[in-house]
């Protein structure tokens, strides 16, 4: 099983998230079956020209198809067909465009979220993104029923960051590669991360 994880547009907020999900993921399905896509330097990118637009356009006068969040996310499509991917994982998706998903989905790829930002405003995001994905993850307990709503397949999974032991630093991804020893944070990700996928139906 191949996977493509999508980071969230959050350089700190969510990045531990980004970071700990991928090298779970690597750790059970191998460095080869694993692919990213860090979204963080296109949004930054379009996010300056969205600026220089609306200073001059004005404020609400810039097109949809040219926002930094539908510019940044033009590249997932194509590179789930380079590494011809089974499932797209996206964390964070609050600003993702749902019309990717459902291109992504019509194409074939499953798709997967984590929502890193429970509970709040759990209405909405269950309202207008949930129903779009075949699996939906949730950082808090009491944001699965609110979830299961628009879709059934929700589930619970505890947030994955570093254990408290190594609570004053974060960890970048080359940091996790050159590291001889794994943090209990990432060792108890890697068997939460069998248990999702396991309620995916990924192999």
């Amino acid at each position: 099983m191949r996977i493509l994880v999508v980071s969230g547009p959050h350089a700190f907020a969510t990045r531990d998230m980004f970071t700990g999900h991928t090298w779970g993921l690597r750790q059970l399905l191998g460095e080869d079956n694993v692919h990213t896509y860090d979204i963080i330097p296109r949004y930054n990118l379009f996010s300056l020209f969205a600026d220089v637009l609306e200073e001059k356009f004005g404020k609400g006068n810039v097109p949809r198809e040219i926002r930094a969040n539908v510019l940044a996310a033009e590249p997932i499509f194509a590179k789930a067909h380079l590494v011809r991917a089974d499932w797209v994982y996206f964390l964070s998706p609050m600003y993702m465009p749902m019309s990717f998903v459902q291109l992504l989905r019509a194409d074939g790829f499953k798709c997967a979220v984590y929502f890193t930002e429970c509970p709040y405003e759990d209405h909405l995001w269950a309202s207008t993104q949930a129903k779009h994905f075949d699996v939906c993850f949730v950082n808090d307990r009491n944001s699965v029923t609110p979830f299961q709503i628009y879709n059934p397949q929700s589930y619970y999974l505890a947030p994955m960051g570093p254990s408290k032991s190594t609570s004053t630093r974060r960890f970048r991804g080359d940091e996790l590669s050159k590291s001889s020893s794994t943090p209990r944070g990432r060792r108890l990700g890697r068997h939460r991360l069998e248990t999702i996928w396991k309620l995916a139906g990924g192999n």
